[in-house]
């Protein structure tokens, strides 16, 4: 007994009978823990058991307890096969350490694929030089040299593609814009679409502007999205020389006012630019709504320069109160509502034709109202906030229906009304519809009416409780 235990191989068989087992079981543990999170590193881990161990237990069984020559054919070949095995483990646990759960927006995500395969390759060449020069005795040295010149002549050959391949590297590590950001480089100006290791892809409108990574490393460029959340757009807009400064900024902050896609918080500004030239910035809230805000402020201030009796852009302003186009209209009140004439007669000069663009606020929640609206064509939609998007809160105000009836009692009005699409209407001044009111009970009692519901409506929608849908008229 005492002379086996002597025996050099007998260390070697107990170290393969007691040592494998014990280190399979151990690595079967870590793999269940691995499998009941969910981990990247259960398959290189199983390959390991079931592979690595394995190979590595028969080659030490075979070299050193079966005391086989290391020169040995058999020998190198189980080393070899070990030796593989072995890179196979390495490689494969540090591509699942490295980049296999690699979040979104970091470096390991970002980095290119084929940057991850050329290192894999290198690593692999460097294993199985190491495996011939220490297991077969390879003269590796030359190889290297061999490879080394290569990399040198073909670095030369292809130092413009390579140049292309680092400055998208490190554009791809450093990050300054990202896929849907909007970018002006190399005069071109567009929202990326593609970010690869060669090339950036942008979206201009007219096509897809391909900028080479080398070209937009090596100069400035601009990108439009940030700071995130934040981007100012202007529009210009020239007036008649008899407009008053004052109103027509009075005006163009009153349509900025309500568009639906300025940054929440902030407020527009206006500049006088020249002597009859103004110039309003609207805070959005990135250069994607830029073009959309602007003509939606185009397309509004429009409208509210003809109600406001400005001319915009040498253009004529809109009907003015007693003239032919606004009695005409105040005619066609008086048929509708049945106002006798006498009573018209008293609105007459004073009353005006107004028309709204589609989404413009006629009057607004918690504000007085300008007087009575009394909708010809089109339709108004009341809505308890200012916000666009809220809920209706009875049938749109169409031909024949009125709205800012709350200015009969000098209170604020309970609800925003907005046109749902171009409104021609007759807006009779608060004054007036006070005195028409005061002229005509029947009319007066029925304004009264829905003046009195719709602010029952309002506050049982404030406090949540339910409630009947208000007539329109």
């Amino acid at each position: 007994m005492t002379s086996l235990l002597a025996e050099p191989w007998f260390a070697w068989v107990v170290v393969v009978v007691v040592g494998v087992p014990v280190l399979l079981f151990v690595l079967t543990q870590v793999q269940d823990l691995l499998r009941r999170r969910g981990s990247a590193l259960l398959g290189p881990v199983a390959f390991l058991r079931n592979v690595v161990v394995p190979a590595f237990g028969l080659f030490v069984l075979v070299r050193f307890a079966a005391e086989v020559p290391a020169g040995n054919v058999w020998a190198q070949v189980l080393a070899t096969l070990a030796a593989v095995t072995l890179l196979v483990f390495v490689l494969s646990a540090l591509n699942a350490m490295m980049f296999a759960r690699a979040r979104e927006g970091s470096w390991r995500a970002r980095i290119p694929s084929i940057f991850v395969e050329i290192a894999r390759l290198v690593l692999v060449v460097v294993g199985i030089a190491l495996v011939l020069s220490w297991v077969w005795g390879a003269d590796v040295g030359g190889m290297f040299a061999a490879l080394g010149v290569t990399g040198i002549v073909l670095g030369f050959a292809l130092q413009g593609a390579i140049g292309s391949v680092v400055s998208g590297l490190l554009l791809l590590f450093e990050q300054p814009f990202a896929i849907g950001d909007h970018l002006t480089a190399d005069g071109t100006s567009g929202r990326v679409v593609e970010v690869n290791w060669r090339s950036v892809h942008i979206e201009t409108g007219s096509g897809v502007h391909i900028i080479p990574n080398s070209s937009l490393g090596g100069a400035s460029f601009v990108n439009r999205s940030q700071p995130e959340g934040r981007h100012d757009t202007t529009v210009e807009a020239s007036f008649g020389v008899d407009d008053a400064p004052a109103a027509v900024v009075r005006v163009l902050l009153d349509v900025a006012r309500d568009l639906p896609l300025l940054r929440p918080g902030a407020r527009a500004s206006v500049a006088l630019t020249g002597p009859h030239a103004f110039t309003t910035t609207l805070p959005v809230r990135s250069v994607v709504d830029a073009g959309e805000a602007a003509s939606q402020f185009r397309l509004w201030l429009w409208y509210a320069a003809r109600r406001a009796g400005l001319s915009l852009d040498g253009g004529a302003p809109g009907p003015a109160a007693g003239d032919d186009a606004s009695r005409a209209a105040l005619a066609e009140v008086g048929e509708l509502f049945g106002v006798p004439d006498d009573v018209a007669v008293a609105a007459r000069d004073r009353a005006r034709l107004v028309v709204y663009g589609t989404g413009e606020v006629v009057h607004r929640a918690g504000e007085r109202s300008r007087g009575l609206c009394f909708v010809l064509g089109g339709r108004l939609r009341l809505v308890t906030s200012s916000d666009p998007e809220a809920r209706a809160v009875e049938a749109p105000v169409e031909r024949g229906g009125y709205t800012g009836e709350a200015c009969l009692a000098r209170q604020p009005e309970p609800f925003t009304a907005r046109a749902l699409e171009e409104t021609r209407a007759v807006l009779v001044p608060a004054a007036v519809a006070r005195e028409v009111a005061l002229a005509e009970p029947a009319l007066a009692r029925r304004l009264g009416e829905v003046a009195d519901a719709r602010r029952r409506l309002a506050r049982e929608l404030v406090t949540g409780e339910p409630s009947a849908v208000v007539p329109a008229r």
